[in-house]
């Protein structure tokens, strides 16, 4: 009998919020908090061992964020949502938000 195939569902980004007031807008340098469905493979907050050199990570487990194509850093990481600090970057107006 073959094996099964494997199922998995795709990430779906519901939401891209500034976690302080809840407001859509995004500022360079800000926490933001990304929601969604199936967006990571557990749950875990970062850890002293994520950090090298002393730079905050921009993954956890395989989880990553861009901001305008620049690395956020990844605080938090769970199915339902993902918690970035946003990079420093000039742009104004509207931003893409990309997870990996």
């Amino acid at each position: 009998m073959p094996p099964s195939p494997v199922s998995f569902s795709l990430p779906q980004i519901t939401s891209v919020v500034a976690v302080a007031g809840g407001a859509s807008a995004v500022a360079q340098n800000t926490w933001v908090q990304i929601s969604g469905t199936n967006l990571a493979p557990d749950t875990r907050l970062w850890q002293g061992s994520d950090f090298v050199n002393g730079q905050m990570p921009v993954q956890l487990d395989g989880v990553s964020a861009t901001v305008n194509g620049k690395s956020a850093f990844v605080e938090y990481i769970s199915s339902k949502q993902v918690n970035v600090l946003t990079p420093i970057d000039a742009a104004q107006g509207r931003v893409q938000v990309q997870l990996t």
